[in-house]
């Protein structure tokens, strides 16, 4: 079964995907993808889009400021996905 899911991401915040062949849609804002196995760290702009083939890895992307994204592809049984907040260490970056 095809499926499309949106999510809102406010800076820093981080999806992750544990299963993939699906296409990630940046929607507005920028932002970061990587996955271990390709070799590359992605920045998508509004409009862009990349394809997370199964079998590279756990699928890291983060919005390098307010945005959203359109994940499309096939739900698998078992498939999870994880939304959550990464607070800086760094001084003066809270």
């Amino acid at each position: 079964m095809r499926k499309t899911d949106h999510f809102r991401l406010l800076k820093g915040e981080i999806y992750t995907r544990s299963k993939q062949d699906v296409d990630i849609t940046c929607l507005t804002g920028s932002l970061w993808i990587t996955q271990p196995g390709t070799g590359q760290d992605i920045v998508l702009s509004p409009g862009e889009s990349y394809w997370a083939e199964k079998g590279k890895g756990k699928l890291v992307v983060q919005a390098l400021c307010d945005a959203s994204l359109q994940v499309s592809g096939c739900r698998a049984h078992g498939e999870n996905y994880q939304v959550r907040t990464v607070i800086s260490s760094r001084p003066g970056t809270a």
